[in-house]
């Protein structure tokens, strides 16, 4: 796998403080990061391939919530994450209230365990 940018917990770019160059993710890192940015890509939010995404609002962020479709949308989005082969911790949290969901992982991928993993969508 190719080494990416990394991003920051906004999805921003950021500078690596030692080098002053732009910081980059590689192995375990990057599998972590292309999981985060693909569960925080809605369906149809691109115009230039509609069909991509998590369907949160068709599926998910519905009511009354069906967390067993939710909980199985979501690990479809991560193990079919190149580099990732298995999840050996999963967890999923949504509040009614807020409407808010979150989502707990941790698992191996192709450079071994990475640790957890939390993203709110």
């Amino acid at each position: 796998m190719a080494n990416g940018y990394a991003l920051n917990s906004q999805n921003g770019m950021f500078l690596d403080e030692s080098t002053g160059q732009i910081s980059r993710a590689s192995d375990g890192a990057e599998v972590t990061q292309h999981v985060r940015s693909r569960l925080l890509f809605y369906l149809g939010e691109s115009p230039l391939d509609t069909t991509q995404g998590v369907d949160y609002f068709g599926q998910i962020l519905i009511k009354p919530a069906n967390l067993p479709v939710a909980e199985s949308l979501i690990k479809f989005e991560i193990l079919t994450t190149p580099g990732m082969n298995e999840l050996t911790e999963f967890g999923i949290e949504f509040d009614s209230a807020t409407r808010k969901l979150t989502v707990s992982w941790e698992g191996n991928t192709t450079f071994g365990t990475v640790a957890g993993s939390t993203v709110n969508v």
